[in-house]
């Protein structure tokens, strides 16, 4: 193979690579409709703040208040109003200006999520070949590219994908500085990559603290007070960006999220979770026995080789601010942060570049363990091509159910979630998918009164939308249940007529007395 063949056969494999990540990440993106975390991730897109949230209860609303991107206040408006939600602003002002070109299909928003996924996979290799392992380089964004965890979360309208992609972009920039100095173009990268990071989840704080101890620890003179300076001054350039948001949403920090609460905290369960997290990232839901390999090489290895590899602990300290800092979490308020793979799928390209690292045996021998460990991602990423994505609560089908049985007049009332409490999240789901609906709501905090009975007194037909938690209680008295229907995971939907008609197939609505 002559020299030029040899320079750009690397890049032709990544290409390919990059091609079957693509198909990968396109199939059956969409066979599944969105989770309320999506809608949530939406709705916060169109700027709208808590709108929706602030709707008064009991009141019947005719007509119904907007919800989707159509007729959005524009992008500004996302920044300023993220105040009822615990995430900054950057991964929805980017979505907004996606959504605003391609539009609001569940293909479309989660094909960015595709991208950032994609993106860092290039930059995990070139950081790679510049830390001097281009063969491991190749091994790690193949890894990422086929990595189960990667392609689930590519299928989600969720910052997370963006979160890694800006924190593998700020450890390229690292060992850019580490190998060629602290020049302005690298510090320039590392800034905008820790500022980006910040922006975008509240995560990226301990993330990047480990790598901060990194430069600490690994660079040496002008370039580790550069270095650490652009760190400090990018911290505070965020801070500055977004404090005042930021204080608005400090009372959320505060709340009590009784659904992250161990049932029987432990240190145990907390290192077992955290044994668990590897191999969760590489392969979604291994058994039991497949998750001790990938915590020895991504926990212990680099340790024992850290005399030939150095320039690797890098992806260790980035793994280790992500993981180790949510158990510390998790030990200290009795949480299950760690057992979810979104919160610790930051440190996932860490992860495939950690079990990319070559062993100190001589020749071809030193690649058979990364060659295996990838060859075990593919076969889980076959196994998951085969079986789809996860199942979602089916709210797509739900909210084209309910457009077709219901009247254009017929209001729709919604109960509240014991899980995420207002009803709105049923109704940014309904609005998601039909959004062109203009039948009358009404939102329930607690079991209709006489007033909201009075307001519903002149239809002969309503629909209550009861999630699946919800308690079976009534709901509005004087109205009986016709027809009840129910979606995995989703809602109940009720056709209730009032209880004096005693009629199956109740005349179409008219509209109420003004």
């Amino acid at each position: 193979m002559n020299p030029a063949a040899r320079r750009h056969f690397p890049r032709i494999i990544l290409l390919i690579l990059l091609l079957i990540g693509g198909i990968l990440r396109c199939r059956s993106i969409d066979r599944e409709g969105q989770s309320p975390d999506e809608f949530w991730s939406v709705y916060l897109s169109t700027g709208r703040a808590q709108t929706i949230f602030s709707l008064p209860p009991g009141k019947l609303l005719d007509p119904p208040p907007p919800a989707t991107l159509r007729s959005a206040p524009s992008w500004p408006h996302v920044w300023t109003g993220m105040i009822n939600a615990i995430h900054p602003p950057l991964y929805h002002v980017i979505l907004r200006w996606w959504m605003d070109l391609f539009g609001d299909s569940d293909a479309v928003t989660r094909a960015m999520s595709g991208l950032f996924s994609l993106a860092g996979a290039v930059v995990l290799y070139d950081a790679l070949r510049r830390a001097g392992e281009p063969t491991a380089g190749l091994i790690a964004a193949a890894m990422m590219i086929f990595a189960v965890g990667q392609i689930d979360m590519s299928q989600q309208t969720r910052s997370y994908t963006m979160l890694a992609f800006c924190g593998v972009v700020a450890c390229h920039a690292v060992i850019r500085i580490e190998t060629c100095g602290a020049y302005l173009c690298t510090l320039r990268e590392l800034s905008l990559a820790w500022i980006a990071a910040l922006l975008t989840h509240y995560l990226a704080v301990p993330a990047l603290g480990g790598l901060g101890l990194y430069a600490l620890i690994r660079l040496r003179g002008r370039d580790r007070n550069r270095t650490v300076a652009a760190m400090l001054i990018s911290s505070l350039v965020a801070l500055a960006l977004w404090y005042p948001w930021l204080r608005r949403q400090y009372p959320l920090f505060t709340s009590d999220y009784t659904w992250l609460h161990e049932p029987t905290p432990g240190i145990h369960q907390a290192m077992l979770r955290v044994l668990y997290i590897p191999a969760a990232q590489l392969y979604g839901r291994p058994a039991l026995l497949a998750t001790i390999a990938p915590a020895v090489i991504v926990y212990l290895l680099p340790l024992l080789w850290i005399k030939r590899k150095p320039q690797m602990l890098i992806w260790w300290f980035w793994t280790a601010g992500v993981i180790f800092s949510l158990t510390l979490r998790d030990l200290a308020s009795h949480t299950l942060l760690s057992a979810f793979p979104k919160y610790t799928f930051a440190a996932s390209p860490a992860i495939c570049a950690l079990a990319s690292i070559p062993s100190p045996l001589p020749g071809w021998r030193r690649w058979i363990l990364p060659g295996a460990m990838l060859f075990s991602v593919v076969v889980a990423t076959v196994q998951r091509w085969q079986q789809g994505p996860p199942p979602q609560a089916d709210w797509r089908g739900l909210s084209r159910q309910i457009d077709q049985w219901a009247a254009p007049r017929d209001p729709l009332i919604f109960a509240p979630d014991p899980f995420w409490g207002s009803p709105a999240f049923s109704y940014i789901a309904l609005m998601h998918y039909v959004p062109d609906s203009q039948r009358p709501i009404l939102m329930l905090a607690r079991p209709a009164d006489a007033s909201v009975l009075r307001q519903l007194s002149g239809f002969n037909r309503i629909w209550l939308i009861r999630p699946m938690a919800a308690p079976q209680i009534d709901w509005l008295p004087g109205w009986i249940v016709l027809k009840s229907t129910a979606r995995p995971d989703a809602a109940f939907v009720l056709e209730m007529v009032p209880a004096i008609s005693q009629s199956s197939s109740p005349p179409a609505n008219r509209s109420p007395a003004p």
